[in-house]
């Protein structure tokens, strides 16, 4: 019975043609070889498929990567399997991105609702809706966190921060605080969780210390603070307050001297920190959100 239904369903799909149509086909029923092989098993999955797309969808080929959740028990029927999935995608430029995510969700709610009973799509979730799922689940882990809130930007600076995280990823929200029943409510300016909840993800911390009538922010001009002073408010509290909620963090200071900024160079390199110069971040940011996500990618596949 399951083999008929299934013989249904890709027989109902073939029509669509297309390679976003044969990753939902590949989805739906995996029986086709894929070009990635797994080093080892990613936590929670169970399978990745990966499929190139040269169509005229995007100006430029697109890489996605389909990762299935792991099932729990066993079904003996079609009707009763349902599975999650979690798809990334990596293209040229933010444009590709968003243009094949968009078309790739039109088809496959389209598949969805053409093969019926035999596969129904019970939600989708994109960009900042990723960041939001992630801090509601660490606040139903944490007793200490009460709820969280999507504040709006503070000066032009961390939107312009914001826009560079996005050319880099679409998984970012900016200016997350969250609310504690003990102890300070920490904020962070920009969230970016590259690969969703599997990899790293990174609280960024934007400083600018030239703004002194901005009644938003109160931070001393740079000059007029020592070392230490500034380690506290660019690194130590942040990353502690990054840490609490498992994110890496990232600060981008504008107004620092060249020996401000050398020396606090020295101190994150023995903390896990990312300090980016405010006047010269763009090409450590991608380096950061793209070229070591990368990398964290191939700890678990490779071509």
């Amino acid at each position: 019975m399951i083999e008929e239904q299934e013989e249904k369903i890709t027989e109902e799909i073939e029509g669509f043609g297309g390679s976003v149509s044969q990753i939902v086909q590949n989805i739906l029923l995996p029986k086709s070889d894929i070009s990635i092989s797994a080093r080892r098993g990613l936590p929670g999955y169970e399978g990745v498929t990966t499929a190139k797309y040269t169509g005229d969808i995007t100006d430029n080929p697109v890489i996605t990567f389909v990762l299935q959740q792991e099932r729990r028990g066993r079904h003996r029927r079609l009707s009763e399997m349902s599975g999650r999935f979690r798809i990334g995608v990596i293209a040229e430029n933010k444009s590709d991105g968003e243009k094949f995510t968009a078309h790739f969700i039109s088809e496959a709610r389209e598949i969805a609702a053409y093969v019926g009973g035999y596969v129904e799509i019970e939600g989708l979730m994109t960009g900042g809706e990723i960041i939001y799922k992630y801090f509601d689940n660490k606040i139903e882990e944490d007793e200490n966190l009460d709820s969280w809130d999507n504040k709006s930007f503070q000066n032009d600076f961390e939107k312009n921060i914001y826009k560079e995280v996005n050319k880099f990823t679409g998984i970012a929200a900016n200016n997350i605080e969250i609310v504690r029943q003990v102890g300070d409510n920490p904020d962070f300016d920009v969230v970016a969780l590259p690969l969703g909840s599997l990899g790293t993800g990174y609280a960024i911390e934007v400083k600018d210390l030239l703004q002194r009538d901005n009644e938003h922010v109160d931070e001393a001009p740079a000059k007029s603070m020592e070392t230490g002073e500034l380690r506290n408010e660019l690194i130590r509290k942040p990353k502690e307050y990054a840490e609490q909620l498992d994110l890496s963090l990232v600060t981008v200071a504008k107004g620092l001297s060249e020996q401000q900024y050398n020396d606090l160079q020295k101190l994150t390199s023995s903390s896990n920190v990312f300090l980016l110069n405010g006047e010269n971040y763009s090409e450590r940011l991608s380096k950061i959100l793209v070229q070591k996500t990368l990398s964290e990618c191939s700890e678990y596949v490779f071509y």
